[in-house]
């Protein structure tokens, strides 16, 4: 674990002065044994110090992932918003970009759903939305229709059949899609028939491979500048996030 290097440094503050000085790769046996005695002693005396140096290490932890995760986003900024295949919606002009990877068939995806509504509602970002179907046959059904959809008629019809897959109950099927198709106005047997394309297949095949390069392995995944989330967030912690790296942007 790497506990023990954290401990052993707040001990070396802690202990008594003779014990600092002293060089341990040179320690005589009965010294290191009556070192490890007054570690143990004052760990016992003190068990809070195991707490605040877990917390130390885990606000550490957190920190390294953070790094590497923004320096994963620049080296792919350009395939995270390259437009071929992927809708662009709220403010298509703002310099604030948030990404979603999305799969139909996640429960937590669809709380997001809301979330992010919240965040295009109150907020001048521009949202792009990546098709990330992990959950099985289903889920590959309605990213290949909500893509054919975009690619036939456009982000406006796109947006409707994302938002209704988002928010329906119920089992994805071709029946359920055709259903969906003509509620909505739209040809279901154009889009029914591009859904095995080699057009759709490209842009599934670009999203995961920039999902593996992120690192991402489920849904939602959520790009808020260059913050990546691993997870649902809530609009209050998006918000929270634009705040902190974008505090002079302009809100709806």
């Amino acid at each position: 674990m790497r506990l023990l290097p954290n401990l052993a440094a707040l001990f070396f503050a802690v202990v008594p002065a003779h014990t600092m000085a002293a060089d341990l790769q040179n320690l005589s046996e009965p010294d290191r044994i009556a070192f490890g005695q007054e570690v143990r002693a004052y760990i016992l005396n003190h068990p809070a110090l195991i707490l605040e140096a877990i917390e130390a290490l885990e606000r550490e932890e957190a920190a390294r992932a953070s790094q590497s995760d923004r320096a994963l986003v620049e080296a792919h900024t350009a395939a995270l918003h390259d437009a071929s295949g992927t809708f662009i919606g709220g403010n298509t002009h703002s310099a604030i970009t948030v990404v979603e990877f999305v799969d139909y068939k996640c429960g937590y995806c669809k709380r997001a759903h809301q979330e992010i509504a919240a965040l295009i509602a109150q907020d001048d970002v521009r949202l792009i939305i990546r098709e990330f179907p992990i959950l099985g046959e289903e889920s590959q059904l309605g990213s290949r229709f909500a893509i054919s959809t975009l690619l036939l008629d456009g982000p406006v019809s796109y947006k409707k059949i994302h938002d209704h897959l988002m928010t329906m109950r119920g089992n994805i099927s071709e029946a359920s899609l055709q259903t969906i198709a003509k509620e909505h106005g739209l040809n279901a047997d154009l889009i029914m028939a591009k859904m095995g394309s080699d057009e759709v297949t490209t842009v599934l095949r670009k999203n995961q491979e920039l999902a593996r390069a992120l690192r991402i392995s489920g849904t939602p995944a959520i790009l808020v500048g260059d913050v990546l989330s691993r997870g649902y967030l809530t609009t209050e912690k998006m918000i929270e996030i634009l705040d902190r790296d974008y505090p002079d942007r302009g809100a709806n």
